[in-house]
């Protein structure tokens, strides 16, 4: 029989104290790390909400009609019209538009934000866009040998496409 002394007791305490410590700190490390996580989320879904904002104030929204509304023929008839070399200011608001969705493209394509949070918000514009615009920003990035030019936004309605096609509008805001 084992005579438990004094220091096998204190051996005993000493491993047990030696393994709640370590327990105590993986689970400081993996709420830290959880932690972290969150307020990445957090960070990544205010600067989406920026953008947001940014495209929902009175004058960018005028400058998406704006856009929208443009009339052009083909792509000869745009560079007549809009070029930024003929038309700056065409430039400009066009531009405010195309790489606000290239920005947030890129967030969903980096996973920086939930897809679906985009879709609900911008969806049915950034497709009527995109569709608009498609002839001429293909040929922009042709014209200007720049083939990633609005990579992003074009990612970005191809995946609101995906949105729609799977599910209605509608049911975004109530699933």
């Amino acid at each position: 029989m084992v005579e438990i002394t004094l220091p096998i007791i204190l051996q005993i305490l000493q491993t047990a104290g030696i393994l709640v410590g370590i327990v105590y700190y993986i689970t400081i490390m993996r709420n830290s790390q959880r932690n972290q996580q969150l307020q990445l989320e957090t960070r990544e879904t205010q600067l989406f909400m920026q953008i947001y904002q940014q495209l929902n104030s009175a004058e960018s929204m005028a400058i998406w009609a704006e856009v929208r509304n443009m009339e052009v023929k083909d792509f000869k008839d745009f560079l007549k019209r809009y070029d930024s070399s003929v038309n700056p200011e065409s430039f400009g608001k066009r531009g405010h538009i195309w790489w606000s969705y290239n920005a947030i493209g890129a967030m969903v394509a980096t996973k920086r934000i939930d897809i679906r949070l985009v879709a609900m918000l911008l969806g049915p514009m950034i497709i009527g866009q995109w569709e608009k615009w498609e002839e001429i920003i293909r040929g922009t990035r042709e014209y200007e040998k720049s083939p990633g030019s609005c990579a992003g936004f074009e990612y970005l309605y191809e995946e609101m496409v995906k949105v729609r096609d799977q599910e209605e509008w509608s049911s975004l805001f109530f699933n």
